[in-house]
C-alpha cells in the first residue's frame, strides 16, 4: 500500500507525539504537573531553549534518554503547550 507524503507525516508525527508523551509521563511528572507548562511567566522562550531544559531534566532524574527521546518529549511539549516555531 503507498501512502501520501502528509498522511506519512501524520502518522510519524503522532507516533513521536505518543513516544514523547509516554517518555514525559514516565519522568517529568515526578518533579511538576502541565502547569509549569501553562504559567503566565514561564521559563521558557524558545524551541531550543526547551530542548535543553529537557535534557537537563532528564539527566536530574537519570531517566537516561537518548537524543531521540530527548527530541520526542521537546516536540510533544512544543506541540502541546509552547507552540514555538521551530
Amino acid at each position: 500500500m503507498i501512502v501520501p507524503a502528509a498522511m506519512a507525516q501524520d502518522v510519524a508525527q503522532n507516533a513521536d507525539d505518543s513516544k514523547g508523551q509516554a517518555l514525559h509521563q514516565t519522568s517529568c511528572v515526578r518533579c511538576h504537573d502541565h502547569s509549569v507548562y501553562t504559567r503566565s511567566d514561564r521559563k521558557m522562550k524558545s524551541a531550543d531553549q526547551l530542548r535543553i531544559r529537557v535534557a537537563f531534566c532528564g539527566q536530574q532524574v537519570n531517566a537516561q534518554w537518548f537524543d531521540d527521546e530527548v527530541d520526542a518529549v521537546t516536540l510533544w511539549l512544543n506541540r502541546s503547550f509552547y507552540k514555538f516555531n521551530k
